[in-house]
């Protein structure tokens, strides 16, 4: 999907499902496909982050972000997440717009010790935020 512009990737996001019933124990909650659409698009047309890289999206939920990054040509995309249900959601969205990411459903935070990579999240308190993580060796 080479070349997209902000107003074509929206689009895209805005057909993926989202959480029907979130789980507010695990704070969940969509990201909207506007916002989304915006932090990659800055994030690649600012500090050039997405194309060809490598992107981890922690609390991937339904992988609106994952598969943004995707569309924006990154070379890997994963997804961590926690919830199985949401899990579903990501696989059956990867599959209706024909793009692979992987989806690790896991804790991640029993695997951030020696990560090294640019990650995008979206904070628990609603921030969009570029967070680089650094190995603790």
């Amino acid at each position: 999907m080479t070349g997209l512009r902000l107003r074509q990737l929206e689009e895209y996001l805005q057909q993926l499902d989202v959480f029907e019933n979130p789980k507010v124990t695990l704070e969940q909650y969509a990201t909207s496909a506007h916002i989304a659409a915006h932090l990659l698009y800055t994030a690649q047309s600012q500090f050039d982050d997405i194309k060809g890289k490598s992107v981890a999206d922690l609390g991937s939920g339904c992988g609106t972000l994952s598969l943004g990054a995707k569309m924006l040509d990154a070379e890997y995309v994963v997804g961590f997440e926690i919830d199985s249900e949401a899990v579903d959601i990501q696989y059956r969205n990867c599959s209706d717009i024909e793009l692979f990411v992987e989806v690790v459903q896991c804790d991640v935070l029993q695997y951030l010790p020696g990560i090294y990579i640019s990650i995008y999240m979206y904070v628990t308190v609603k921030i969009l935020t570029l967070v680089n993580v650094y190995t603790l060796d």
